[in-house]
């Protein structure tokens, strides 16, 4: 269709990830990012002496996964404050290391207060994020509204939404999509995959999706018995005086 009427445009931007359980480490992968073509890159460290979200560079502590964890036997500890505070100092780092032409993006997660999303938007300002991911949960939808009269920092939220109403205070949408390639396997399972070409995903030419599932050559890659199979220390990890965390 595109090569009859025209392509609307060459592809579509993707940002890629690039954490580290050090500043220096995540610089070294944002540039690698650089390299390859990436405009857009979405940053994430980890927070020294806790679990975190997009950086895992502190291991869980130790236990069994199966063993009973809850309010009086927490295992993964999370706390807001620090994380709040380091943030910013990442961001300062990155700016002064790789310049104003990268775009940077962070994702929070969810895990803040209103009153700690609002200073953590407020210190990010100077280093101008493409964009802020999630600070708030969807359950705290009226909150972002008071954080955008705030702040200037834009924001991304929406994609634990369930309902078209809870997005309406949200951003527009940025035009970015998360993602900075497919497997080997990936892709010979799923053959006509779109290609990652200097930070643009390209779109196949082919009818419909362009893609054809190869079914003996994906019985060769099973789901493994869990749990966990994608948990990341999700449903076990708590604040210190044993609250649940998502």
């Amino acid at each position: 269709m595109g090569a009859r009427i025209g392509a609307v445009r060459h592809g579509a931007d993707c940002y890629f990830h690039a954490s580290g359980n050090s500043f220096s480490e995540v610089e070294e992968n944002a540039r690698q990012a650089m390299e390859q073509g990436f405009r857009h890159v979405r940053v994430q460290v980890a927070t020294p002496g806790y679990v975190g979200y997009g950086a895992r560079g502190n291991a869980p502590a130790e236990g069994a996964r199966n063993e009973v964890v809850g309010p009086t036997s927490p295992r993964d500890i999370w706390e807001p404050a620090p994380y709040v505070r380091l943030v910013p100092k990442l961001f300062e780092h990155l700016r002064t290391k790789l310049g104003d032409d990268v775009e940077l993006l962070h994702d929070v997660h969810e895990r803040v207060t209103l009153n700690q999303a609002i200073n953590l938007c407020k210190a990010l300002e100077p280093y101008r994020l493409f964009f802020l991911e999630d600070p708030l949960p969807p359950e705290d939808n009226d909150h972002f509204r008071l954080l955008r009269q705030q702040t200037s920092t834009p924001l991304a939220m929406g994609e634990l939404s369930t309902h078209s109403r809870n997005t309406c205070p949200s951003s527009y949408n940025f035009g970015v999509h998360e993602g900075s390639g497919f497997l080997k396997e990936t892709q010979e399972v799923f053959a006509g995959c779109p290609e990652i070409k200097i930070g643009y995903m390209l779109a196949q030419e082919r009818p419909g999706l362009g893609i054809e599932v190869d079914e003996n050559l994906a019985a060769k890659f099973p789901i493994p018995a869990g749990p966990p199979n994608f948990e990341y220390s999700w449903e076990t990890t708590r604040r210190r005086d044993g609250t649940v965390i998502p």
